[in-house]
């Protein structure tokens, strides 16, 4: 009948536009992945640390003050954003037998690189966790993006953002550099983009943990060779004022070559060399070009006077936060662990020092 030929016609239209919209869908947002139902302690924060986190103050005749440094602030600032929303958080820091930073040949190493062996020692403390951002202790949380969960973020840069990243396919996000003169080197080695390492993103994979791996071995690589050190630095050493380079942010350059490039999602603008506007994941370039938006800001580079007044301005934040709920801490009070001598295992860390507080003081109302 007339009446049974429409139907069929209307169902048979309505399933080609479901068909179309389905197909429109999953090719633009990750079919593997839903963050709405992901639970939030299987995400993790993780920051490393080789300088002292206290200082000393002399204020009188045997009456010694210990105040804490920056480094010290950020971190407790992001541990303070990440039990808010259920995520874990840890630092990792130098223990009495690790003499420095050394590579797995036992060369010795500017203290940066051993943000690596943090990176690969959360994956064996946290076993249970799928996501970790990595963040310098010069690194926080921006303050407006208080409110969203490191969830929301994902879901933001695998939708919104990054529409064509699939992290199931892509699971090691590096984050980019402002324009200046490591991004004029980095041009000139011919790569497709110049790197930033004080943020990083990965989800736990075989693939990503096959770069971190190499990375850190990497720095074992000889400086007279074109292929294993393309841009000639002498990456192992750490720099100076008079003599600026960069030391794992070098080596990091190479993920950006065959076999591993496939596994690499470049944040945040991928089409070009450098950063140059927001959305980003984290912005490191403030001294020079003033604040983009990024949800992470990292005040980096060797300018000390942004960074303190930057940073400080979260001891203010902290502060204010536990006045209003009549709470007093000391800005020490987060999760830390040691990182001992030996790389050749990786092990389940035996002590976590809590000691300053517990962390059940804060609850999640921050």
């Amino acid at each position: 009948s007339l009446g049974l030929l429409l139907l069929t016609v209307i169902c048979l239209s309505t399933n080609a536009y479901l068909t179309f919209l389905l197909g429109k869908y999953t090719n633009t947002i990750p079919t593997t992945t839903s963050w709405f139902n992901l639970d939030p302690s299987k995400v993790v924060i993780v920051q490393f640390e080789g300088r002292e986190l206290w200082k000393e103050l002399y204020v009188g005749p045997n009456t010694t003050q210990y105040i804490p440094t920056i480094y010290n602030t950020a971190s407790t600032w992001n541990y303070l954003y990440s039990i808010r929303h259920g995520h874990e958080y840890i630092q990792y820091y130098f223990g009495k037998t690790a003499n420095g930073c050394r590579s797995h040949g036992d060369l010795p190493l500017y203290e940066t690189w051993c943000k690596l062996r943090a990176m690969r020692q959360v994956q064996a403390d946290f076993p249970r966790a799928e996501y970790f951002l990595y963040m310098d202790t010069d690194a926080v949380v921006d303050y407006q993006f208080r409110d969203r969960s490191l969830l929301d973020l994902l879901q933001n840069m695998t939708t919104e953002w990054l529409p064509d990243w699939n992290i199931d396919e892509r699971p090691f996000a590096l984050n980019q550099e402002g324009p200046g003169m490591w991004c004029g080197m980095v041009h000139e080695g011919n790569f497709s983009h110049c790197l930033n390492t004080g943020t990083i993103l990965w989800k736990r994979s075989r693939e990503s943990t096959s770069i971190m791996e190499h990375w850190w071995m990497s720095a074992d690589d000889p400086y007279d060779s074109k292929e294993l050190n393309p841009l000639g630095i002498p990456f192992r050493e750490g720099s100076t004022e008079a003599d600026w380079h960069p030391t794992d942010q070098a080596k990091a350059q190479s993920l950006l070559r065959p076999p591993f490039r496939q596994y690499v999602q470049v944040v945040s603008q991928p089409g070009q060399l450098a950063q140059t506007k927001a959305p980003c994941l984290s912005d490191c370039w403030i001294p020079h070009n003033g604040k983009l938006g990024c949800f992470i800001m990292h005040y980096c580079g060797k300018n000390k006077k942004p960074k303190e007044i930057g940073i400080s301005e979260y001891g203010r934040h902290i502060g204010e936060h536990l006045k209003k709920r009549g709470r007093r801490i000391s800005t020490g009070c987060y999760r830390r662990a040691v990182l001992e001598s030996s790389d050749d295992e990786i092990q389940l860390s035996t002590e976590f020092d809590t000691a300053l507080c517990r962390m059940e003081l804060f609850g999640s109302d921050l």
